[in-house]
């Protein structure tokens, strides 16, 4: 049974080696499809065997469905990895097990993800169990259409696994900041546009892997409705109190409170500055987005996006 890898690329050679070594023994293809590295990314990733292709970037959604597009000839299965990411020993095999077993009606299987921060794996917090959709029949999977927090979603049923996939970027926590920062702009303008009735299609729930949408149900229906402000510092107690964030030790405390407190506290304060803007300067959503983020909503609008709203 073929297996086909996508891996999205952006000045990653510190990472790019690691990730397909872990990957190449069991996959018939790798594509990594890279948005304008200026390292040695696409270098070392061609000498390890890999397909590349570069590709102009808008969203990690729209980044992902054009490599789906790019292997729609290709028999088999696919495999969604990033750049910092790799199998842990002995999951390839249990992964092509997995797919070898895998029943007829069997659309997607979902990998154990495990977070690694200042060279710690965070396990508590509620960080895992955090099973996600990585593995897909090809043609039955693709991508949603959302600024943030996208997922494989699939025709079909999905099964959980015992294939484990860490994420440990070895960048400076300066590098992680800035990174965030970039989400979070990223992320408000989702909130914002859902607040003002502008869906974005391609955005199924009920069509993703249960723990995930168990997530999703919580943030849109329970966090998304608290206070501004308010809602990050409830959040953060609640995963380094209650869920014991605490016992991650001083690696864990670092994470849970930038990840879990002033990641949700930004992307707060950018929805209070892009409303701010548009209540004393008079601008509509898209030019304040454009002013207090630097987010051309219209140049970067992912397919099948509805405009309209306030």
């Amino acid at each position: 049974m073929e297996l086909h890898a996508i891996i999205l690329t952006l000045d990653e050679e510190q990472h790019i080696a690691r990730c397909i070594e872990s990957i190449r023994a069991h996959c018939t293809s790798i594509l990594v499809i890279d948005s304008g590295s200026r390292d040695r990314t696409l270098e070392i990733a061609r000498d390890m065997g890999a397909e590349t292709v570069v590709h102009p970037f808008t969203t990690h959604a729209a980044q992902v469905n054009a490599a789906i597009d790019m292997l729609a000839d290709r028999p088999g299965w696919r495999l969604r990895i990033d750049a910092d990411e790799y199998l842990e020993p002995g999951s390839g095999e249990r992964m092509l097990a997995a797919i070898a077993h895998a029943p007829a009606d069997c659309a997607g299987l979902t990998v154990r993800r495990h977070i690694c921060f200042l060279g710690r794996k965070i396990r508590w917090g509620g960080i895992e169990p955090n099973p996600q959709l990585r593995v897909w029949r090809g043609g039955l999977g693709r991508s949603e259409q959302r600024w943030m927090d996208e997922h494989i979603v699939v025709n079909g049923k999905v099964a959980a696994t015992t294939v484990d996939m860490t994420d440990e970027n070895l960048n400076s926590v300066t590098w992680w900041t800035t990174k965030h920062n970039g989400y979070a702009s990223r992320e408000a303008v989702q909130v914002l546009l859902a607040e003002a009735g502008q869906a974005v299609t391609g955005e199924d729930s009920a069509r993703l892997a249960f723990v995930p949408s168990v997530k999703r149900a919580i943030k849109t229906h329970v966090y998304n409705r608290l206070p501004l402000a308010l809602r990050s510092m409830a959040y953060v107690f609640l995963r380094y109190v209650l869920l014991l964030g605490f016992l991650d030790g001083r690696e864990g405390f670092y994470f849970h409170f930038l990840q879990g407190f002033w990641y949700r506290t930004l992307v707060d304060a950018k929805i209070t500055d892009v409303k701010q803007a548009m209540r004393h300067n008079g601008l509509s959503l898209d030019a304040a987005i454009q002013q207090r983020l630097g987010i051309s909503v219209a140049a970067t609008a992912l397919p099948g996006q509805t405009r309209g709203g306030a």
